[in-house]
């Protein structure tokens, strides 16, 4: 019996830890696990044992002094946990989401709570992930943000190497995780990308059910939709476009004498050449029929197809925009490059969130006065301390600092607020001028033969233009800000994918979309998730716990 109460202390403090163990595992998972229930027990009863086989100490030691000098920080640790717990039950009960982190990491975009809210239908996701692996674990943070904002998602995940069968049957090849999304009897596949942005897309393809088709014109120049590397290239904006419910085709007004039937608009992407008469006027009938189409216009270049935007009651000016405001300015460049905040755009659906973007070589765009059978709304303006500077040629050396142009704007030159973006709709089609059926400057015209004798199909000649309401045309006075060096800046992205949503008519897509370059996370896998929390809440307190009982029993061989 002397022995066993020599000994007590260690069935003490294996009772303590066993308690530790089961109240820590109950506080992290919120379950109680049989096994850990199990050691729980286990270490209740080595206390009650300790407590009866060292029951003349523990009462000398509950009537001590030290133990009475104690007892208030003792009660103030049982006020703290006892705050602790309620906090923990208040906060299961009402679950809230903060995000502290300086890139909102775990934040979702506009755009991809809205497309959450406005799901109606449910649907399964389907998820394959090794246990325990990154992509698991970031794609569960990823989904439970998606969840909180509707009811409509439903996920499933599996380890293919435990449910091989179950792999096979869905066609799992991928290493790092697959997802299928199920909507009805649409799917929609995600392999090794499985981010917000990829998530969220495939959503609204879902939704959607529609695929919008984008001819964007070639032959003059223009940037190219299939160059995702070059500084200059489309190819980043094209990917994007492609990765929700658009795809991307090419032609050419001059070769095929008109717009693709399953164009539901057209871009116009920073043409280095101009335009022919016929080519323009292609457009203009396209336009009049209904049709929507998106210009991108760098300075000092294509005049004529400049020139002709003005039927469309849109003025594109033969200027660069000048920047005198250091607050607009992009630090170290010239002056040519434009900072447009909040305070520059005006309010339309193209706009919408927009806070920040980046220009670079803009000319100015403005609505004119009068114009008949369009509706026209400037929607970006520079700072009122710009000009648009009409003092500069194409064989000139490239735009200079501010204070190194010699003189200032002048009486003839747009001074403050110089408006750069433009949109117009078309509410009288007849009023709208388009070629006559023979084009001006045709060979047919030159020789006074009547397009009755030639048919329809001679070069020159078009047919009688059919005219609807509702044609949509955005201009931008610059094209670099949608680039692949660009692109990422601010709501760059936004503002030109905003652009064809309105066209279309997909306005629900208009947004502000998440930007991944932004944001910098640290995930963890399972493991070492378990082992972070197996440090902090076992190692390092068991290790306290244990120097405390080590000095206490010292402390009593004295």
């Amino acid at each position: 019996m002397d022995a066993a109460k020599k000994y007590a202390w260690v069935f003490g403090v294996l009772g303590g830890l066993g308690v530790l163990v089961f109240l820590g595992h109950r506080f992290v998972m919120g379950t109680s696990d049989t096994p850990f229930m199990v050691v729980g027990g286990i270490g209740g009863a080595l206390l009650a044992l300790y407590l009866f086989l060292d029951k003349d100490d523990v009462g000398k030691a509950a009537t001590a002094r030290t133990t009475v000098y104690s007892s208030g920080a003792i009660l103030m640790v049982a006020l703290a946990a006892g705050i602790l717990i309620a906090v923990n039950v208040l906060a299961k009960r009402y679950d809230e989401r903060w995000d502290w982190t300086k890139s909102q990491a775990h934040t979702l975009s506009e755009q991809s709570v809205q497309t959450a809210q406005s799901l109606d239908e449910p649907i399964q996701v389907v998820a394959f992930f090794g246990a325990a692996t990154v992509e698991e674990s970031s794609f569960e943070d990823l989904f439970e943000n998606y969840d909180a904002h509707t009811d409509q998602l439903e996920l499933a995940m599996y380890d293919p190497m435990q449910e091989p069968l179950l792999a096979e049957q869905w066609g799992i090849t991928s290493a790092f995780g697959t997802l299928i999304l199920i909507q009805g009897d649409r799917q929609q596949r995600l392999e090794n990308d499985f981010g917000e942005e990829a998530f969220t897309n495939a959503l609204i393809n879902l939704r959607s059910g529609t695929v919008h088709t984008l001819c964007f014109t070639e032959g003059h120049g223009e940037r190219g939709v299939d160059d995702d590397y070059g500084e200059d290239g489309y190819g980043g904006i094209v990917i994007k476009l492609e990765g929700t419910n658009y795809q991307v085709l090419n032609f050419s007004p001059l070769r095929e004498g008109n717009v693709p039937a399953e164009c539901e608009s057209v871009v116009v992407a920073g043409p280095q050449i101009d335009f022919l008469d016929p080519e323009r006027e292609v457009l203009a009938r396209y336009i009049v029929g209904g049709g929507s189409m998106l210009v991108l216009l760098d300075p000092l270049l294509t005049p004529e197809l400049a020139s002709d935007m003005t039927r469309y009651g849109i003025a594109v000016g033969a200027d660069v925009l000048i920047e005198d405001n250091p607050a607009a300015q992009l630090q170290g460049m010239d002056a040519s490059y434009l900072i447009a905040g909040e305070e520059s755009f005006d309010l339309h659906p193209i706009t919408t969130g927009a806070k920040l973007a980046l220009f670079r070589l803009v000319r100015s765009v403005s609505a004119v006065e009068g114009a008949q059978g369009v509706q026209v709304q400037v929607i970006a303006r520079s700072s009122p301390a710009s000009w648009g500077e009409t003092g500069l040629g194409v064989d000139e050396a490239p735009v200079p600092n501010v204070g190194e142009l010699g003189v200032g704007p002048t009486a003839d030159q747009l001074i403050g607020a110089v408006p750069f973006i433009a949109v117009s709709e078309v509410v009288d089609p007849t009023v709208i001028e388009v070629g006559s059926s023979v084009l001006p400057g045709s060979m047919l015209e030159e020789l006074g033969i009547p397009t009755s004798e030639v048919g329809l199909n001679a070069p020159g000649v078009l047919d009688t233009p059919v005219t609807e309401a509702g044609g949509r045309v955005v201009v931008f006075g610059d094209a670099d800000f949608a680039s692949n060096s660009y692109m990422v800046q601010g709501n760059n992205q936004d503002l030109f994918l905003n652009s064809l949503a309105w066209l279309v008519g997909e306005e629900d897509q208009i947004s502000i979309r998440t930007n991944e370059s932004g944001k910098g996370t640290l995930t963890m896998s399972t493991v070492e998730f378990a082992l972070s929390l197996l440090v902090s809440l076992l190692i390092v307190p068991g290790l306290l716990i244990g120097a405390a009982v080590l000095t206490w029993a010292r402390r009593r061989k004295l």
